[in-house]
């Protein structure tokens, strides 16, 4: 022992069972992109019992429109959470394991919600521009400072060809490339926006089969098409 002058005089094993006790571990948040809710994992030391009723939780701040679900041996929660806020929930000593433990109490966690992924979505992947409308396509963009906009209309007699390759590879083959153009951008950081394009400059003459794309001008590998 401690200060001892004498040893124990044999080597002394003591052997215990250590065991785990059922508890909240961590919280796992979706880095969202343009979807509004976002989903938040809450991990506990043991799957959840799956069968069990959404346990109530407690969010501080509170946010609108909150909802729970059992999935995947965890508790989701799902909402309009706002990125860059920290928020804590609590979670109820009701909670069940698959084994049917329950917590030795109520519990809780804190986060924190990242910055939005920046993406760009053309909610229709095919439409028709009318010669007589705005000559515009729906997009959907968060967190970009501008969009290069590109489009290539499809050659008369062309259009068996384009069907049977591989979509949209090798555009040169069927379409004509039409000048691109560059749109800036102004809207509020995190927040998903729908917004109308303005594809005047790029075609101008709607009549016909045109691919459009549209990439960001500060963001690698963010881009989408449509047709």
């Amino acid at each position: 022992g401690h200060d001892a002058e004498l040893p124990l005089g044999a080597t002394a094993t003591r052997r215990l069972r250590v065991v785990p006790a059922f508890a909240l571990l961590r919280a796992q948040v979706e880095h969202a992109r343009l979807r509004r809710d976002i989903d938040v994992e809450l991990h506990f030391s043991r799957d959840l019992d799956h069968k069990q009723a959404a346990p109530t939780v407690s969010l501080t701040p509170s946010i609108d429109g909150l909802r729970a679900r059992v999935e995947r041996g965890c508790l989701v929660m799902c909402g309009p959470f706002e990125s860059g806020r920290r928020y804590s929930v609590t979670v109820p000593a009701t909670v069940l394991s698959e084994g049917g433990d329950t917590l030795d109490g109520p519990q809780s966690v804190s986060f924190e919600i990242p910055d939005r992924w920046p993406s760009v979505s053309f909610p229709f992947t095919a439409g028709i521009l009318s010669p007589t409308g705005g000559n515009a396509l729906e997009v959907e963009v968060v967190n970009l400072a501008g969009l290069r906009v590109r489009a290539a209309r499809l050659h008369a007699n062309n259009l068996a060809a384009a069907l049977h390759r591989s979509y949209p590879a090798q555009l040169d083959q069927t379409h004509r490339e039409l000048p691109e153009k560059t749109v800036p951008l102004k809207l509020q950081r995190n927040t998903p926006t729908r917004m109308l394009l303005d594809l005047h400059g790029v075609i101008d003459q709607p009549r016909g089969v045109f691919h459009v794309a549209a990439e960001a001008t500060d963001a690698e590998w963010t881009s989408d098409e449509t047709v």
